[in-house]
């Protein structure tokens, strides 16, 4: 069975075929400037080397559409939604995590008119950088993983270290606490992110059930604290786990803050019943274990007061609550960054606008540049826009630059712009290497070049003269005359840091990087 992505754009990318990862296409939807837009859509998918189209239909009928290759995307008037089947009587579709059948009918009444079809191709469709991002995507599931292994192993061998499996008392007891723990967990998603996929599962059962409506009153936390229900829940379900295992000493406690615990649930049924009349499935299904746990420990004679001792008494306290502010501070930290991600996205929204562009980079230092300036150019030299870069071999950032420079060329139209570098350096005895690397341009066609410069930033710095002697360029009079001009030019701009990115002489400001420069090589910046 398919997982459901939240957003159509990783979904529809899953569907096509498409090499992926989850993290980064999620990522590249949540931050896109147009995601809510048919156009931005279509730019994610040629990002991504996809063939699209967009198609406004203006009748409505099932003949057309049951042509149409699935999956596709079609437009309502809220939203848009990724169909995957479709018949003569029915649609399916996925929207926002969740998967919907309707009528067609009924789908007719909230359908534009409008579509966008895709079609993949093995050999180009893929996530740029996708080798890149899929490393970093096993090596941090191999750490996530092997985290959870290692505390289920610690716990799993204390469980077996104490016999605990011979006391079938307590089991019971671990087995309804782990219940709670995932369902809990599963109230908790649902507050942070606004969906889970079982926790949807679950609450969509009743016709009365919405467990949003509930998390999203001020009843959902604690006396007007910012610690909400379902972090306590999660967080108490954890501690009695931690308690069994590791200190049983304390059960005692552990029954008689159950007993105390109990009244919660009449109010919690009362609220949702007579307050609000929504009900929030799981937090009832929370509820009913809180109750067999009480229930489970009057069957098995649990329950007895426990001894004081203030040693006790710090001990479960410290249990309890560390747990709980942890859990609370991470969910802030969780939804701080969700409201930071929805900034970014408003941020790029309006950034990428032409007018503010302009007049942004229009503000910035200006520095005079011609096509002359470097010959150590990528791209089409007829363009009317030129990116400058005064890069260091050097210099980290300067790495990255020539990466995303790699990128911008290979991901665009290059016939739009072209790209010079002018080669500083840090002391006189690194010289050699930008004469070297100028007298690589030169003395190479632009694909070997692009592969020299390419290794040179990933790594081959670190070995200059090996790097230099697997080669072999000699360097002549013509190189050291391009050198010698870019050299005149730092000295007349009186610029020495690196990297610094000019577009036809303006300074990019600081709100941009090279990557943005996507969305304006159709401007006419003079």
């Amino acid at each position: 069975m398919m997982h459901i992505e939240n957003n159509i754009f990783t979904m529809f990318v899953k569907m096509l075929g498409v090499k992926h990862t989850s993290y980064f296409s999620n990522k590249y939807f949540e931050e896109h400037p147009y995601k809510n837009s048919l156009y931005g859509l279509s730019k994610m998918l040629n990002d991504y080397r996809i063939e699209n189209m967009s198609l406004k239909f203006d009748q409505k009928n099932n003949d057309q559409l049951l042509d149409l290759p699935i999956p596709f995307i079609a437009h309502t008037y809220d939203d848009f939604i990724l169909i995957y089947k479709m018949t003569n009587t029915t649609v399916c579709f996925y929207w926002n995590g969740k998967d919907i059948s309707i009528p067609i009918d009924e789908f007719y009444r909230i359908w534009t008119g409008v579509v966008l079809v895709a079609e993949a191709d093995d050999n180009i469709s893929i996530e740029p950088n996708y080798h890149k991002h899929y490393k970093k995507m096993i090596y941090e599931n191999i750490q996530k993983v092997l985290l959870i292994l290692l505390v289920l192993l610690l716990f799993i061998v204390i469980y077996l270290k104490n016999n605990l499996y011979q006391n079938f008392a307590l089991n019971i007891f671990l087995l309804l606490n782990l219940t709670g723990f995932w369902v809990s967990n599963l109230l908790l998603t649902k507050q942070i992110y606004r969906h889970s996929h079982y926790g949807d599962r679950i609450c969509s059962l009743f016709k009365q059930s919405d467990c949003n409506n509930i998390l999203d009153t001020n009843a959902a936390k604690m006396w007007g604290t910012n610690i909400t229900w379902s972090e306590i829940g999660l967080g108490y379900f954890f501690s009695n786990i931690v308690i069994s295992i590791f200190v049983p000493m304390l059960l005692p406690y552990v029954y008689f803050i159950n007993i105390l615990i109990l009244p919660y649930s009449f109010w919690s049924v009362w609220y949702q019943k007579i307050k609000i009349n929504q009900w929030c499935l799981l937090c009832l299904i929370v509820q009913v274990v809180i109750w067999l746990v009480f229930l489970s420990n009057i069957f098995f004679n649990n329950i007895s007061l426990p001894v004081l001792s203030l040693y006790s008494l710090v001990l479960v306290a410290s249990l309890y609550l560390i747990p709980l502010f942890l859990i609370n501070r991470l969910s802030y930290f969780l939804e701080n960054d969700i409201e930071f991600k929805q900034t970014l996205q408003a941020l790029n929204s309006l950034k990428v606008k032409d007018d503010v562009f302009y007049a942004l980079l229009k503000k910035s230092d200006k520095y005079y540049v011609d096509k002359n300036t470097s010959h150590i150019v990528w791209g089409n030299l007829s363009s009317k826009i030129q990116i400058t870069i005064l890069t260091n071999p050097y210099c980290s950032p300067c790495a990255k630059v020539h990466e995303q420079i790699r990128d911008l060329l290979n991901n665009t139209d290059s016939n739009n712009f072209f790209v010079q570098y002018i080669f500083s350096s840090f002391t006189d005895e690194l010289k050699d290497t930008n004469r070297f690397l100028i007298s690589a341009y030169q003395n190479n066609d632009i694909d070997r070049v692009s592969d020299i410069y390419n290794e040179w930033y990933k790594g081959g710095n670190r070995m200059k003269e090996k790097f230099f002697d697997k080669y072999g360029v000699v360097i002549d009079d013509k190189s050291l005359k391009e050198y010698e001009n870019h050299e005149r030019w730092i000295r007349e701009m009186g610029l020495n840091v690196t990297p610094t990115i000019l577009i036809n002489g303006y300074k990019l400001p600081n709100e941009y990087d090279i990557l943005d420069l996507k969305c304006f090589l159709h401007m006419d910046l003079d």
